[in-house]
């Protein structure tokens, strides 16, 4: 970077720091796109998934929501792999009337998350779609399998979201106890 210097018209001193060429991004990009089917109708669906601190509750894998303020949600995600994800969650369009939620994520992944919400049959249609990239290499030890792994996790993920958000929003319970989750109980 280098620094341009001077005086203004008026004796004010000036620095102009000329723009630095941006280094590359090898950070891996990616993007998910999901559809459930909930037994629930539109509003139930849309009012469970607008409250991202109750998500540990329903989605075995969010191991951590809490509000930062009133709008910004400190989220902490794992799967299967061995490493959690964390990242701020920030809400920057709820549509209830259109069903449309998105946030923009910053953190261990950057990027954005939409849902849309919509009627169908007895229940609802829930388009889900994540436009990330990562901020670490999250996954060198897989390298050849990296995308593969990340995918495999990201699919756990979804369909164990869509059993607790199918279980919460009709009052069962899912067991996800140390079976199901075993890395939980590490040693």
């Amino acid at each position: 970077m280098s620094i341009t210097s001077g005086y203004t018209a008026s004796g004010h001193c000036y620095a102009r720091y000329a723009q630095a060429a941006e280094m590359p991004s090898y950070a891996e990009r990616y993007r998910f796109r999901n559809r459930w089917r909930v037994v629930a109708p539109p509003r139930e669906v849309y009012a469970a998934l607008a409250r991202p601190v109750d998500y540990p509750s329903w989605w075995p894998q969010f191991r951590e929501a809490r509000a930062i303020d009133d709008l910004h949600y400190w989220m902490v995600v794992r799967s299967f792999l061995p490493y959690s994800i964390s990242y701020v969650l920030t809400p920057e369009i709820a549509d209830p009337a259109a069903g449309l939620l998105q946030a923009r994520v910053d953190g261990d992944i950057v990027g954005r998350i939409r849902w849309q919400i919509d009627p169908g049959g007895t229940g609802s249609i829930v388009h889900f779609e994540e436009k990330v990239r990562t901020q670490i290499d999250l996954l060198s030890v897989l390298t050849p399998f990296k995308r593969l792994a990340f995918d495999a996790n990201h699919r756990l993920m979804m369909r164990d979201g869509l059993l607790g958000l199918n279980a919460y929003l009709s009052g069962r319970a899912l067991y996800f106890g140390p079976a199901a989750r075993p890395w939980r109980h590490r040693v």
